[in-house]
């Protein structure tokens, strides 16, 4: 506009000076102001992006390689467009790089009738996340400069990083009550539908114990034999509230609470037990789906909050089924890939309010940096209704600790393990059973 003004200007004071040369100086200049201003509204319509991919799942450490390609359906030049392609605001945090970038992400170029140009470059994964590839902003204008025009083209392309699931050496999480599927090698407690053989009758055995069908075949009264067990399995419960995780702590301590619930999932899993996940995360996917991509840095933090206490509308919490299958390791490693730090309910209040999703024949596993007065009063209700809890507090904080074991240690909760850095998960479940009891898990 200003370019306008000052065109009109001179044309005023030229009829004022009665000047010729400089009358015909701002005529050529209103000329090339109005070819500027078609060639910048002319190229940006021209002008269309691609993206090699659209969605991705890869592990931590795996290269995925990223082309988009600009091009020109015009037949007139375009005589400069700048192209940037962006990226997640933190990407490059130096306490934990999201991402490394090898290629431009970058260019300067110009495209010609029919033409094209393309970026590439390639994205080294460094950690777990749910991450907003591109999209790819796109600058141009006139020869001149005079007149700039932006647009958005190659919507953006999602990468999901699975987090790392690492093998534990032994695992013991089971709560104490005298049914099930796992072994004891003390025979307390057994259960009868679990049959293992057949004996002979001895006096005293109950007749609801004797195998008919094989006394029938035998020479005499049969006893069956029954597997002792008690129950096994877990509802891993994740805390994901961004004030519950220092800020200098972060992104380490967060990743490695996913590296705990993850690796907690597939020990349960491969020893064909049941699972569940609750978290009061936000999911990124759903986030997108519902709120669309991000084309501002901090857009993602003011929605969310604004929207206060509890999940952004249409949008729920992370939650899981407690259930046995293969596929149920997959579908919460998937579902920890997309959690992102929520500034709605803390763990107190959506535990409270998400109890009928915890089994009574489950472990109840709350993986958390800190335990406070609140939710180790929860917890303590939960173990007072004979439900079996455990906790693996996750904490760099010496203070933090101190104050988390004391309310544990306040509400009766001795079953807990802490968890600083990764190499000490592969450890954090081999106790987990109280010993003290009468019986304990074969094999570990």
């Amino acid at each position: 506009m200003r370019w306008w003004l000052t065109a009109l200007v001179l044309l005023g004071l030229a009829l004022l000076l009665r000047s010729s040369p400089l009358a015909l100086a701002t005529y050529v200049l209103l000329l090339s102001l109005g070819i500027s201003r078609l060639m910048a509204t002319t190229s940006t319509g021209r002008l269309s992006g691609k993206r090699s991919w659209a969605n991705h799942t890869c592990e931590i450490g795996e290269t995925i390689d990223t082309k988009v390609v600009l091009s020109n359906h015009g037949p007139t030049l375009v005589p400069w467009v700048l192209v940037e392609e962006l990226f997640p605001e933190g990407w490059s945090n130096p306490a934990g790089p999201a991402f490394r970038i090898k290629g431009k992400r970058l260019r300067l170029a110009m495209i010609g009738p029919l033409g094209s140009i393309k970026l590439q470059y390639s994205i080294e994964t460094k950690r777990r996340g749910f991450f907003q590839i591109g999209p790819l902003v796109v600058e141009t204008g006139d020869l001149f400069g005079f007149f700039r025009r932006f647009q958005v083209e190659a919507p953006p392309g999602f990468l999901i990083v699975l987090p790392k699931a690492i093998p534990l050496l032994g695992f013991d999480v089971a709560s104490r009550r005298p049914v099930g599927e796992i072994k004891l090698a003390h025979k307390l407690f057994e259960d009868p539908t679990r049959i293992q053989g057949v004996r002979d009758y001895r006096s005293g055995d109950p007749f609801g114990r004797i195998h008919w069908a094989a006394s029938a075949r035998g020479a005499g009264l049969m006893t069956k034999l029954v597997e002792p067990s008690v129950l096994a399995g877990a509802t891993i419960v994740l805390e994901f509230h961004h004030d519950r995780f220092p800020k200098q702590s972060e992104p380490t301590l967060s990743d490695l609470a996913v590296t705990c619930a993850a690796s907690m999932a597939l020990a349960v899993c491969q020893i064909r037990q049941q699972v569940g996940f609750l978290t009061n995360a936000l999911h990124g996917a759903q986030r997108v789906k519902h709120l669309g991509f991000e084309l501002e840095a901090n857009s993602l933090g003011r929605i969310i909050r604004e929207q206060g206490q509890g999940p952004i509308e249409g949008i729920d919490f992370v939650r899981i089924p407690t259930r046995k299958g293969d596929e149920q390791f997959e579908h919460i490693r998937n579902s920890l890939a997309c959690l992102e730090l929520t500034h709605g309910k803390f763990l107190e209040e959506f535990l409270a309010e998400n109890s009928w999703m915890v089994p009574s024949d489950s472990t109840l596993t709350i993986i958390t940096p800190v335990v406070t007065q609140g939710l180790a009063q929860v917890l303590g209700d939960f173990k007072k209704r004979g439900r079996a809890v455990s906790v693996i507090l996750v904490v760099m904080d010496d203070a933090q600790r101190e104050r988390s074991m004391t309310n544990l240690v306040g509400a009766r909760i001795m079953d807990f393990k802490i968890i600083s850095r990764e190499a000490e998960i592969p450890q954090m479940c081999l106790n987990e059973v109280d010993r003290s009891a009468p019986y304990f898990i074969k094999g570990w």
